[in-house]
């Protein structure tokens, strides 16, 4: 006979050791079962192995002797308006990336083929044990336009494999920067596959740089080109007033008008040998291949498997059977054991 664990307001701790006895022999069985599928699962399930990189992104040319901070600011706006702010968490979940990481070849299984044609075949497969995926890939399956080709849709399912697959974290106090992939079977595979990820941030980011530096260098010689001419005609001016006033020393107003026109040239002539300077670095940064990019941890894969061990995932999955096991007898004898 069942006795209540809670009467009333009281509890009854003897009378909840008597009951948890009373299915111990049956919630055993479940959970020898339950372990029994879990160790089956465990040693059939394919395999997936985690790649990982780590990078530094916090190196800034000093730029604190620089000749532009003494050049008045209406006179050099737009030659450092080049500034663009590289966020790599973007660039990794943008289209530009997933397309040039799946389409580019990787020896698998002894052969040079892509990500789209290896794991894109796969985008109308459904045998799919776990029934998340199942679910996703099915209604990723029906969403497809119907204007894309199957090439089109192996493409598409490989990107999104990757996007899934990617983690990425940054510490924002010194700029560390984490990327992580989990792949299943080739662990080979996954180290290829990350090498290419680091290598197109990297390209990337000296493509911002050169394509910045163009534009700079484009712009540094349209005002270099003004500021010329413009020195040119102070320099005509002075020659002008000088021939025609030949008495300066002895007249205040003509003295305070030659010093302005100097004082012109003398100001055109520094901005224009600064920019001659920064025409010069801009040349240099457009094809300048070196980037601020540090690794701290090359490409590999994580010593182990992911996922539990076998003996966590084993004591995880009894634990969790006899909660709901007790959880069950509990409810279904709830009348004889809670009496309000």
């Amino acid at each position: 006979m069942i006795k209540p664990i809670i009467e009333g307001e009281k509890f009854s701790l003897s009378n909840t050791i008597t009951f948890m006895l009373f299915k111990a022999k049956t919630i055993s069985k479940m959970v020898a079962i339950v372990f029994v599928i879990f160790t089956l699962y465990f040693f059939l399930k394919t395999p997936s192995y985690t790649s990982r990189v780590s990078f530094y992104t916090n190196y800034q040319e000093d730029m604190s002797s620089s000749l532009l901070s003494k050049i008045p600011s209406f006179m050099s706006s737009g030659i450092n308006a080049d500034t663009l702010d590289f966020s790599i968490s973007n660039y990794i979940g943008s289209d530009k990336f997933l397309l040039d990481i799946v389409n580019r070849n990787y020896v698998i299984n002894g052969k040079s083929v892509t990500l789209s044609h290896q794991w894109g075949q796969d985008y109308n497969n459904f045998f799919l044990l776990n029934p998340l995926k199942l679910a996703s890939r099915i209604n990723r399956y029906f969403m497809y336009a119907e204007y894309l080709t199957d090439e089109e849709k192996k493409i598409e399912h490989a990107a999104t494999v990757l996007f899934h697959s990617l983690s990425y974290s940054e510490d924002r106090a010194t700029k560390l920067h984490h990327i992580s992939l989990k792949i299943e079977k080739d662990n080979d595979l996954a180290v290829d596959i990350m090498n290419n990820i680091y290598e197109s941030i990297v390209l990337y980011s000296n493509e911002i740089v050169n394509k910045k530096a163009s534009e700079k260098k484009e712009f540094i010689s349209n005002r270099l080109h003004e500021v010329k001419k413009e020195l040119e005609g102070f320099e005509e001016d002075l020659l002008s007033f000088i021939e025609e006033n030949k008495d300066i020393n002895f007249s205040p107003s003509l003295t305070l008008q030659k010093e302005r026109l100097q004082k012109n040239i003398t100001l055109y002539n520094q901005l224009y040998f600064t920019l001659s300077d920064q025409l010069e670095l801009a040349k240099i940064n457009e094809q300048d291949n070196t980037s601020p990019f540090f690794l701290l941890d090359a490409p590999d894969v994580h010593p182990e498997k992911n996922g539990l061990s076998w003996i966590k995932g084993g004591l995880f999955i009894a634990m969790i059977s006899i909660i709901l096991g007790y959880i069950y007898y509990g409810f279904q004898y709830r009348r004889e054991l809670f009496r309000f």
